[in-house]
């Protein structure tokens, strides 16, 4: 007999979000819309439905870096879920958006109660952490079309999509990402168009060919 909250077989990413929402409930964000705040108490867990929502935090006043961004399907904010601390960074609304929304006992019963959503979670985390590793070293680059390579790389797999990909976040967006001011990322950019490493379509930057993209930023 299968105990209740388990299943045999792997569990699917459908079977996640089903679980998910009989657990929680959606909510609307409107562009811009904080999700939480840095420092804020995390009692509750968070899923982006439809939209892209922001992680970012202000190193100094006045600079914000965008840590991660998330879209459809992606859960975020496990640890501090998990061991009930205070969110480590703020969200927003990068779109308008709809999150789905978990308090946290009821995350937590879903781990207890079910290996499955335990392992789904402990494999999401250990992601996180692997693109956490990658930001670093990509951020360390000297050069900055380098940099910048490894992060159009980042974004275009996160898209998880057949190439051409394009990248739908602005070059302010991309900025707050490399820790750069929009002018400096605006002619970096430019001269990876130059060099043909990516393309300017319609305003919008296209990405053709991913291992030339990964070659240029040294395999990051």
């Amino acid at each position: 007999m299968i105990e209740p909250g388990r299943q045999k077989g792997p569990i699917s990413d459908g079977q996640i979000m089903a679980r998910l929402l009989e657990n929680g409930h959606r909510r609307a964000y409107a562009a811009g819309a904080i999700v939480f705040e840095q420092g804020e108490q995390a009692n509750f867990f968070p899923t982006v439905i439809t939209g892209r929502v922001k992680v970012f935090r202000f190193p100094s006043p006045g600079k914000e870096v965008i840590v991660n961004i998330f879209g459809p399907g992606d859960s975020f904010a496990f640890p501090p879920v998990l061991d009930g601390s205070v969110f480590p960074a703020s969200a927003a609304a990068h779109e308008d958006s709809e999150l789905l929304i978990i308090n946290r006992e009821n995350f937590l019963q879903l781990i207890d109660e079910s290996k499955e959503f335990s392992d789904f979670v402990m494999s999401r985390m250990s992601s996180l952490l692997r693109e956490t590793a990658r930001s670093i070293e990509i951020l360390a680059n000297a050069s900055t079309e380098e940099r910048l390579s490894g992060i159009l790389l980042w974004l275009s797999e996160k898209e998880e999509g057949e190439v051409p990909v394009t990248i739908q976040l602005r070059r302010e967006d991309i900025a707050q990402i490399a820790g750069l001011t929009t002018e400096t990322t605006i002619r970096s950019i430019r001269r990876l168009a130059d060099r043909e490493i990516v393309k300017i379509e319609k305003g919008k930057i296209v990405i053709y060919d991913t291992e030339a993209l990964r070659e240029f930023s040294r395999g990051y």
